[in-house]
């Protein structure tokens, strides 16, 4: 077992966190991705998976530095809306959450006003394609991946979206 080293997020000058292809296993505590100030967090190809307090709600909170999230390749479980809550996303311009084991219906994304770039491919995720992915003035997706799911419906673009 080799778990991510604790600390990171106590460092206050850190700025880009690169640990991908580390075979970390085990999970990333709740107040990292809270109390970073790193801007690029990678953790991407390792073996971590969602801890206890995951398991039904996959990403609970994101400090307002990150701005480039990739968890993709890892084995991480649960929704991303599950317990009535919505995601906190912060001010991500990039979330890599692909290849994991995530399920259930996608949030809105109404609120997601930064997003360039939203990788959800290879999950279980189901229900409809959320129209906020594709809509609103403030969204600037230039980015959407959402292949091998079982998504469905139709797809609603506003004039004001940016294709």
């Amino acid at each position: 077992m080799k778990n991510i080293p604790t600390g990171f997020e106590q460092i206050l000058n850190l700025e880009v966190l690169d640990r991908h292809q580390n075979q970390f296993d085990g999970t990333i505590e709740e107040k990292f991705l809270l109390l970073s100030n790193a801007s690029y967090v990678d953790f991407s190809s390792n073996l971590l998976s969602s801890s206890g307090s995951q398991k039904w709600k996959f990403l609970f909170g994101i400090s307002d530095s990150i701005k480039y999230l990739n968890l993709s390749n890892n084995q991480f479980t649960g929704s991303l809306i599950s317990g009535g809550g919505l995601p906190a996303f912060g001010s991500l311009k990039v979330l890599d959450l692909s290849y994991n084991q995530l399920s259930g219906e996608l949030p809105g994304f109404e609120f997601v006003y930064d997003l360039e770039v939203l990788r959800l491919g290879n999950h279980m995720f189901s229900g409809f394609i959320p129209n906020g992915l594709l809509h609103g003035d403030s969204l600037v997706l230039t980015e959407l991946d959402l292949s091998a799911n079982n998504l469905s419906g139709p797809i609603h673009t506003s004039p004001n979206t940016t294709h």
